[in-house]
């Protein structure tokens, strides 16, 4: 299980607004903006009513929306796996998960 926590959401908003058009993450190798990602963040949390505790769910039904469809129609496992890597990146280089401490460790 991946955890997230609602600092990588804030930051994810704060580079919307400072770096716009910087590349957030990739999936399956398309480019997907800080801008795109939060716009489609912010979509999904007024559309979907969420909690604070469940917030995190719209930043994987963001991803998911982004997700390019020739890849949607793999199957829902390769979804999970894409969705899931981009969502460790984003907890690694925004220094909010466990891949911070492993990351640092190296360097």
């Amino acid at each position: 299980m991946i955890t997230m926590s609602s600092d990588l959401l804030e930051r994810i908003e704060d580079r919307s607004i400072t770096m716009p058009r910087l590349v957030a993450v990739r999936l399956a190798g398309k480019p997907v903006t800080y801008a795109e990602l939060a716009d489609e963040i912010a979509c999904r949390l007024e559309a979907g009513g969420y909690s604070d505790h469940s917030a995190n769910a719209a930043l994987f039904a963001a991803l998911m929306n982004l997700l390019p469809y020739r890849l949607r129609t793999v199957g829902p496992h390769e979804d999970l796996r894409i969705v899931s890597s981009a969502i460790r990146w984003l907890n690694a280089y925004h220094g909010t998960g466990v891949e911070e401490r492993r990351l640092q460790s190296v360097s």
